[in-house]
């Protein structure tokens, strides 16, 4: 439900959506999605945060440093 909610541009549903699964059991790309979710709610420091935990979860480390690398400068 989450991602529909982000291909239809509902990103406050989508954010809702994405930290209950986090919640209930988490997957590396629940943290991504809900990064990228926040970017586009500009909630930079959060996306930041979420980045992380995918990269600490497993997720693509060079992915996430990218995406974290243009939050910190949109974040400027």
């Amino acid at each position: 439900m989450g991602h529909s909610s982000f291909y239809l541009s509902n990103y406050n549903k989508a954010e809702l959506c994405f930290q209950k699964r986090i919640a209930i059991n988490p997957l590396p790309e629940d943290y991504y999605m809900l990064a990228l979710t926040l970017i586009k709610l500009e909630k930079i420091p959060e996306a930041i945060v979420e980045f992380n935990n995918f990269k600490s979860k497993g997720g693509d480390r060079k992915k996430a440093d990218e995406w974290i690398k243009f939050c910190e400068d949109k974040y400027k």
